[in-house]
């Protein structure tokens, strides 16, 4: 299943004008509603690959130092270009 994320803050993004803190803050929540979603729909079990690129596997790097305990779910982490 792919779970997409969306980016609400468009304008300031297209701008640089996105302040660095709340901006990860921002991946990192979405990337936490992403996974209650796939707990939700697939149960609590549910093993995770995830794929970034460029400055989405630094993030999702940064998200999983945040949240060691999740790394116990991750079955595949693929970053590219980050």
């Amino acid at each position: 299943k792919i779970v997409p994320a969306t980016l609400t803050n468009l304008p300031a993004y297209v701008e640089g004008a996105l302040p660095l803190s709340p901006t990860l803050d921002f991946y990192f929540e979405r990337l936490d509603e992403a996974l209650q979603r796939l707990r939700r729909d697939m149960g609590d079990s549910v093993r995770i690959k995830v794929i970034g690129h460029s400055i989405g596997g630094w993030i999702v790097r940064g998200w999983l130092a945040r949240t060691p305990e999740l790394l116990a779910s991750v079955d595949v982490l693929l970053t590219l270009g980050s």
